[in-house]
């Protein structure tokens, strides 16, 4: 049954929102939003990657929790081990029965289910999803690498979910692009920018919590990715990195759990403190939008942070060999290829790539998704 179909019953559609990293429900809030403003009901459902996280995003935006999670219990994904058993108990849900898990799920409606992103939790709903019998919308899909292990494994996870889902929704028309290359036009959607521009436009309007008291002229870095975290190389170059922009602003560096965990493995973490080198528990939205706001720069291996960069006009030095995404390259941001050069020379030249600030936008995604949702009547 199609989408169409189903937006023509006389009841309305069951519509299903995913969940599972922060950043892949940051960039979903604002389509929520929309559903409430629209009076359209919704449900959603948690897998649990980031549950601790995203409960605090609830809070700030005054959602109600999520209606079911599929790992309840876990305060989130925190560790290489605890991924995989995470990752095995919501396995467990694709060997139940279709009708049984239509009704566990989606109170035994077929409807529409929402994902996003790129990440295990955007390929298991997916999975989970299909296998009840829902139809999957794909939000921030397009984006491409064209390498399977650079960024891994979300460029599997990435390509398999676009192949799966029913319709595709590009924020670029690069992102758009690859879908047509994909042979997958037919279900492609082109949106005029990121549903994160809506996340931004709205947090930069709210009220935030206190920010901690920072050194003048300071700069920021956050490393969480897995294949920069679990290659000891990698983390050896993401520390000497950090050591050489503490010399040309005060690194404030704030501490993911498994990044942490890591650096101690090795030992590196002692360098960075007798450096000087501050460290920053996670957080919110709100309050890190405002401390990435006025860095110096930022260093950074995160393809959300890089969006927000490029919106506000930070400097942005992106520790990664390759990116999906072309928000701010060659602009404010700086892919550095893992290149010592290319590093050297951001940190010695970061004044030159601020730009202006661009996150109130005019444009607004999520209302675009909605009304082409809407459309189907």
């Amino acid at each position: 049954m199609e989408i169409q179909q189903l937006i023509t019953m006389e009841r309305k559609p069951n519509l299903t929102v995913f969940t599972g990293t922060k950043a892949m429900f940051i960039k979903l809030v604002p389509l929520v939003l929309e559903f409430k403003q629209r009076g359209w009901p919704y449900r959603i459902i948690d897998t649990g990657q980031h549950a601790e996280l995203v409960s605090h995003i609830i809070e700030q935006f005054g959602l109600s929790k999520p209606d079911i999670s599929l790992d309840p219990g876990q305060e989130g994904v925190s560790t290489l081990t605890g991924g995989m058993r995470w990752m095995l108990r919501l396995f467990l849900y694709l060997l139940r029965g279709r009708n049984r898990l239509k009704e566990i799920l989606f109170k035994g409606q077929e409807g529409i289910a929402f994902i996003h992103g790129d990440t295990m939790s955007t390929l298991l709903s997916c999975l989970i999803a299909k296998r009840a019998g829902q139809k999957v919308v794909h939000v921030e899909a397009g984006l491409r690498s064209f390498n399977y292990l650079h960024p891994f494994p979300e460029e599997i996870c990435r390509v398999l979910t676009m192949r799966m889902a029913d319709h595709l929704f590009a924020p670029s028309k690069g992102a758009f692009e690859n879908l047509q290359r994909m042979g997958l036009s037919g279900k492609s959607h082109l949106l005029s920018g990121n549903t994160n521009l809506d996340t931004m436009a709205l947090t930069m309007k709210t009220p935030h919590g206190q920010i901690p008291e920072l050194p003048d002229g300071y700069s920021l870095a956050t490393i969480h990715r897995v294949e920069t975290i679990y290659s000891r190389k990698r983390l050896q170059a993401v520390v000497d990195t950090l050591l050489e922009a503490h010399m040309r602003a005060p690194v404030i560096f704030i501490q993911h759990p498994p990044t942490v965990k890591r650096l101690r493995k090795y030992g590196f973490d002692r360098k960075l403190e007798d450096a000087g080198i501050t460290g920053l528990p996670l957080l919110d939205h709100a309050r890190f939008l405002r401390v990435l706001k006025e860095a110096k720069f930022v260093i950074t291996d995160g393809g959300s942070i890089q969006e927000e960069a490029s919106y506000l006009g930070t400097p942005c030095l992106l520790l990664r060999k390759t990116t999906e995404r072309d928000e701010g390259l060659c602009e404010n941001v700086i892919l550095s290829r893992m290149d010592r050069e290319i590093i050297l020379d951001f940190l010695d030249n970061f004044e030159d790539y601020r730009t202006e600030d661009r996150s109130q936008s005019e444009v607004s995604p999520s209302t675009e998704i909605a009304d082409i949702i809407n459309g189907f009547r």
